[in-house]
Protein backbone atom coordinates (compact mmCIF):
# COMPACT_ATOMS: atom_id res chain seq x y z
CA UNK A 1 0.00 0.00 0.00
CA UNK A 2 2.83 2.43 0.79
CA UNK A 3 4.25 1.96 -2.72
CA UNK A 4 0.88 2.82 -4.22
CA UNK A 5 0.65 5.92 -2.01
CA UNK A 6 4.04 7.24 -3.12
CA UNK A 7 3.42 6.39 -6.76
CA UNK A 8 0.12 8.24 -6.73
CA UNK A 9 1.68 11.15 -4.83
CA UNK A 10 4.45 11.52 -7.40
CA UNK A 11 2.54 11.02 -10.63
CA UNK A 12 -0.81 12.59 -9.81
CA UNK A 13 0.29 15.41 -7.55
CA UNK A 14 3.97 16.37 -7.36
CA UNK A 15 4.91 16.02 -11.03
CA UNK A 16 2.05 18.28 -12.14
CA UNK A 17 3.68 21.56 -11.06
CA UNK A 18 6.89 23.00 -9.67
CA UNK A 19 7.10 22.94 -5.87
CA UNK A 20 8.74 26.07 -4.47
CA UNK A 21 10.69 24.65 -1.54
CA UNK A 22 10.64 22.51 1.58
CA UNK A 23 7.71 24.22 3.26
CA UNK A 24 5.65 24.16 0.06
CA UNK A 25 6.46 20.47 -0.38
CA UNK A 26 5.34 19.73 3.20
CA UNK A 27 2.04 21.51 2.56
CA UNK A 28 1.47 19.61 -0.70
CA UNK A 29 2.26 16.23 0.88
CA UNK A 30 -0.04 16.89 3.84
CA UNK A 31 -2.85 17.99 1.54
CA UNK A 32 -2.40 14.88 -0.57
CA UNK A 33 -2.23 12.62 2.51
CA UNK A 34 -5.54 14.02 3.74
CA UNK A 35 -7.19 13.61 0.32
CA UNK A 36 -5.78 10.09 -0.19
CA UNK A 37 -6.87 8.87 3.25
CA UNK A 38 -10.22 10.57 3.77
CA UNK A 39 -11.73 11.60 0.43
CA UNK A 40 -10.47 9.27 -2.29
CA UNK A 41 -12.14 5.83 -2.53
CA UNK A 42 -9.85 2.85 -3.13
CA UNK A 43 -10.71 -0.13 -5.32
CA UNK A 44 -8.83 -2.53 -3.02
CA UNK A 45 -11.00 -1.38 -0.08
CA UNK A 46 -14.34 -1.96 -1.84
CA UNK A 47 -14.48 1.70 -2.87
CA UNK A 48 -14.09 2.91 0.72
CA UNK A 49 -11.52 5.41 1.89
CA UNK A 50 -8.68 4.10 4.07
CA UNK A 51 -10.16 6.09 6.97
CA UNK A 52 -13.60 4.48 6.54
CA UNK A 53 -12.06 1.01 6.28
CA UNK A 54 -9.95 1.59 9.40
CA UNK A 55 -12.89 2.93 11.41
CA UNK A 56 -15.05 -0.03 10.34
CA UNK A 57 -12.41 -2.48 11.59
CA UNK A 58 -11.86 -0.48 14.79
CA UNK A 59 -15.64 -0.45 15.45
CA UNK A 60 -15.86 -4.19 14.80
CA UNK A 61 -12.95 -4.84 17.20
CA UNK A 62 -14.70 -2.84 19.94
CA UNK A 63 -17.87 -4.93 19.59
CA UNK A 64 -15.87 -8.16 19.88
CA UNK A 65 -13.94 -6.81 22.87
CA UNK A 66 -17.18 -6.02 24.70
CA UNK A 67 -18.89 -9.29 23.85
CA UNK A 68 -21.29 -7.88 21.27
CA UNK A 69 -21.96 -9.43 17.91
CA UNK A 70 -19.30 -8.82 15.31
CA UNK A 71 -20.78 -7.65 12.01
Amino acid sequence: MIERFFGTLKYEHLYRATIGGGNALAVEVNLFRHTYSTLRPHQALDERTPRAAYLAVEHCDERVAFGGPAT
